[in-house]
């Protein structure tokens, strides 16, 4: 197969979506700090290790039980609304690892076009998206959810390449997702490769579809299969 254009999902392939999260947290603890004086760093701590050891479920919830004392008579679910919104609309404070930014350079140099396929609230993955200097590295972003192409759906897939004029069986994806990623690029033909990195790591590829390869990294991927294959 020529390859004449990559498509990559973002989270957890490009950058590790956990600082995004991360980024997100100490703007919740700015706000909380402004609005109600409780302590900027101690709720970032709070909510980093909240996350490391078991996950976002019902976080804010935790961090107002543990500064009650501070709120006063605020409304606690119009307040974790409010922080809610502040942790998706914030601008983010991510960037590339100047590996990855090589990488995508290099891929370009090779005439190979680029495209994001992402899921997740649209302005969220946006921001994401230009926090990290992405409009300078590739040529397209799909945002599933504009689409109502939530993965593993195929449609998004197919209209990255669509923008990319390329058609999908000529096309790689990669990403790291078992089910989202390398499931519906099977059904579509083309060739994916899975990168084990980030909080889906340990999934089971899917039996029926599995990926074309997988890497521990996307340097391993590069090298492996666009550095000298192409």
């Amino acid at each position: 197969m020529k390859c004449k254009a990559i498509i990559f999902d973002m989270d957890d392939t490009l950058f590790l979506e956990k600082y995004y999260v991360l980024s997100g947290f100490k703007q919740v603890s700015l706000f909380l700090n402004e609005q109600f004086g409780i302590d900027t760093q101690e709720s970032y701590k709070f909510l980093e290790n909240r996350f490391e050891n078991y996950g976002r479920n019902k976080i804010f919830d935790l961090l107002l039980q543990k500064n009650s004392s501070d709120l006063g008579a605020v409304n606690i679910d119009s307040l974790i609304i409010r922080l809610v919104k502040v942790y998706r609309n914030h601008e983010p404070d991510i960037k590339l690892n100047p590996i990855v930014v090589n990488i995508l350079k290099k891929i370009r140099k090779k005439k190979i076009k680029i495209a994001i396929a992402t899921d997740g609230l649209p302005k969220m993955q946006r921001n994401k998206f230009y926090a990290l200097g992405l409009d300078r590295l590739v040529d397209e972003m799909v945002c599933c959810w504009d689409h109502d192409a939530a993965k593993p759906s195929i449609k998004c897939f197919k209209i990255a390449a669509k923008m990319l004029n390329v058609n999908i069986k000529n096309c790689i994806v990669v990403g790291d997702h078992p089910q989202h990623d390398i499931v519906p690029a099977r059904i579509l033909g083309a060739i994916s490769y899975r990168v084990k990195t980030g909080r889906f790591c340990n999934l089971n590829n899917d039996r029926k579809h599995p990926p074309h390869n997988e890497f521990s990294s996307l340097t391993e991927f590069f090298k492996e299969i666009i550095e000298y294959e192409y």
